[in-house]
């Protein structure tokens, strides 16, 4: 009697083994979120603050944000920027930026691309500057420490200038981001973008974004920017073709 007992508490312990070894992986993918359903959220702001006072009262802002959110194949980015300056009561600079765009991964090194961007600045003569964009991504170089996208593309330009003429226009797109990373979080960045008028060869924009990051703490880090703006063919006479910037500010990553 003894010996069966001792066999049946074998077989109930050897069965309480086998349902917890059928049970426990499947509590496991319960509990835990299947790779593809996790929804990476990058937000990175920045703000620029430079104030004189005296015999020249000068003030300048500049602000934006970067969200990335990317899941699977798919990435979504939204931007923004602002420029604002004013000197003994008069503004002199005012500048806004908001852009939105999709991509889509084919492959480890080519994408496609689909966005659209509002721009407003009085002071180079246009109230308003829409543009959408469609296009290919090439990741030219994937290093530890370099990094090189090539992008490819046309899209239409809708403008309003300051003087009242409205212009719609076919443009290319061609830019390049090069990013170098000295440590973690420290970094070198270009982007070079050429916006060409398809209808009027003279009709040529050009910009360009230098930036280096050096981190001060985990979620914040010293920016250092020089923005170039070139436009070949200005909205008024009396406007110079191109405008630079110098900043340096705070950055914080979310």
């Amino acid at each position: 009697m003894n010996g069966a007992m001792t066999f049946d508490g074998h077989r109930n312990t050897l069965l309480a083994i086998l349902m917890l070894a059928a049970i426990a992986p499947r509590t496991r993918a319960q509990g835990a979120a299947p790779a593809d359903t996790v929804m990476p959220v990058k937000f990175t702001a920045n703000l620029g603050l430079a104030a004189a006072s005296g015999n020249t009262n000068v003030t300048t802002i500049t602000a934006g944000d970067e969200l990335i959110w990317k899941r699977g194949s798919w990435g979504l980015k939204q931007v923004f920027a602002l420029i604002y300056g004013k000197s003994n009561g008069v503004e002199t600079a005012n500048q806004w930026g908001l852009g939105l765009r999709g991509d889509y991964a084919l492959s480890k090194r080519w994408a496609l691309y689909l966005g659209a961007r509002y721009d407003r600045n009085r002071f180079a003569g246009y109230d308003s500057r829409v543009g959408e964009d469609v296009g290919v991504i090439w990741n030219a170089v994937v290093a530890p420490k370099d990094k090189l996208d090539l992008e490819a593309g046309f899209g239409l330009t809708q403008q309003q200038d300051t003087s009242g003429l409205k212009s719609n226009f076919p443009n290319g797109r061609f830019a390049a981001i090069y990013r170098h990373t000295f440590k973690e979080k420290t970094y070198f960045q270009e982007t070079a973008v050429a916006l060409p008028d398809l209808k009027d060869s003279q009709n040529l924009r050009l910009n360009s974004l230098t930036e280096l990051i050096a981190p001060i703490s985990g979620s914040i880090a010293m920016r250092f920017s020089y923005l170039v703006q070139y436009d070949r063919q200005p909205a008024d006479t009396s406007i110079k073709t191109t405008d630079q910037l110098l900043t340096a500010g705070l950055q914080f990553s979310f």
